[in-house]
C-alpha cells in the first residue's frame, strides 16, 4: 500500500498516504481502511475496500482478492455504461417525440383545418381542432419534460428545467408547420 501511494497523484493517493500515517500512528489497519473509504465518498470504493478487508480476515491471497475485485468493478462499470446508454436512448426518443413528431402532426392538423375552411367545409371539429392541438402540444411537452427528469434523475421536481425549453421548441416547430405547411405541401414558400 505504501508503494502504491508514492507513485500516484489525486484524492485516492492522498487518502492512501493519510491512511498509512494513521496505521503508523497505531490505528487498526481495518479501521483505517474503512475510514479512508468513508472519506472518499464512493460506494464502489467502500464496497471494494470491504471485500479486500474481508478477504484479508479470511486469509485469502490479497492478489486473488484484488483480481476478483477488479473483475467485479469492470463488470459494474460496464453495467453502468449500458444503463446510461439505455437511458439516453429513452430520452432521445422522448425528445424527438416532443420536439419533432408531435409538433409536426399537430401542425399538419392545423394545415388540414385551414384547407377545409378554405373550401367552405367548416364544422365545430374543423374550427376547434387547431386550438385543441395547441393545448395538447403544450401539455405533452410539459409531461415529456417531467418524464425525462424522472428517467435521468429519479425525481420529478427537476422536470421544469426540461419542460419550458421543450414547450418553447415544440410550439415553435408547430407554428412553423401550421404557418408554412400548406405552402410546403404545394411546392414552395
Amino acid at each position: 500500500m505504501e508503494d502504491m501511494s508514492q507513485y500516484g497523484e489525486g484524492p485516492l493517493y492522498d487518502e492512501m498516504r493519510r491512511t498509512i500515517i494513521e496505521i503508523r500512528m497505531s490505528r487498526n489497519f481495518d479501521d483505517a481502511w474503512r475510514a479512508m473509504s468513508k472519506r472518499l465518498k464512493s460506494k464502489e470504493l467502500e464496497r471494494i475496500f470491504n471485500i479486500i478487508l474481508d478477504g484479508r480476515k479470511s486469509g485469502s491471497s490479497i492478489s486473488t482478492v484484488l483480481f476478483d475485485v477488479s473483475e467485479d468493478l469492470r463488470d459494474l462499470m460496464a453495467l453502468k455504461r449500458e444503463r446510461k446508454s439505455m437511458v439516453m436512448m429513452s430520452v432521445m426518443f422522448l425528445l424527438i417525440s416532443a420536439v419533432i413528431a408531435t409538433p409536426f402532426a399537430v401542425g399538419m392538423v392545423g394545415v388540414y383545418s385551414g384547407f377545409m375552411q378554405g373550401y367552405g367545409m367548416e364544422s365545430e371539429i374543423v374550427i376547434t381542432a387547431p386550438l385543441a392541438g395547441e393545448i395538447y402540444l403544450i401539455i405533452h411537452s410539459i409531461l415529456v419534460g417531467f418524464i425525462i427528469s424522472l428517467i435521468m434523475y429519479g425525481e420529478i421536481r427537476k422536470g421544469i428545467k426540461f419542460s419550458l425549453p421543450l414547450a418553447t421548441a415544440s410550439f415553435g416547430i408547430f407554428y412553423f408547420i401550421s404557418t408554412f405547411g400548406s405552402s410546403l405541401l404545394i411546392g414552395g414558400f
